[in-house]
């Protein structure tokens, strides 16, 4: 996975000098080829640094990492919010291909198999048959896909910060917020 410190260089317009100048004015002592290296992903850098990096770049540390693809938690709201509107007013098909791309664009590809082992327990949870999805309203397709990837999101990268630890953890507290929400 890569990290998005050359893309936030890029955009915010800096090379590599100017933006180990801007650092060092900011208080983070750091040089040229050390950036350097952390773009090409052959030096790691510490947490302080990397939260230091992100508060220059005004992003989440996940984002930085490369692990999250909200710049920040806002975006991330920001994004949930304006899907759940679209969700109860849209009318055409156009309408409902852009909300269905911008949720697969908000998937995490990864964790494939931590979303397919809830997938698989939901008809067990609320007692439903297994193509219980089939069945349902669209808009509460959208509804519930919606809220499974918010859910998920947060716990998602959470995991990934702990190093995958506790994953059954994670699960049982996932599947658990999925029931409060639809009961």
């Amino acid at each position: 996975m890569d990290n998005k410190l050359k893309q936030l260089r890029l955009e915010h317009g800096y090379t590599i000098r100017s933006l180990a100048e801007a650092l060092n004015k900011n208080g983070l002592k750091i040089t040229s080829m050390t950036i350097s290296r952390y773009e090409r992903g052959e030096r790691e850098p510490k947490l302080a640094t990397w939260q230091k990096l992100a508060d220059f770049f005004n992003v989440d540390v996940p984002y930085l990492q490369g692990i999250q693809k909200f710049k920040n938690s806002s975006d991330r709201k920001e994004i949930f919010q304006s899907l759940t509107s679209k969700i109860e007013t849209f009318e055409s098909q156009e309408e409902y291909d852009d909300i269905n791309k911008t949720l697969i664009d908000l998937r995490i590809d990864d964790d494939y198999d931590y979303l397919e082992k809830i997938y698989q327990q939901i008809p067990e949870l609320f007692g439903l048959s297994d193509n219980w999805f089939d069945f349902l309203d669209v808009r509460l397709k959208l509804k519930i896909v919606l809220s499974m990837q918010e859910l998920l999101t947060g716990i998602i990268h959470s995991r990934k910060r702990q190093n995958n630890v506790q994953i059954d953890n994670n699960l049982n507290r996932t599947i658990d917020e999925i029931q409060k929400r639809f009961y």
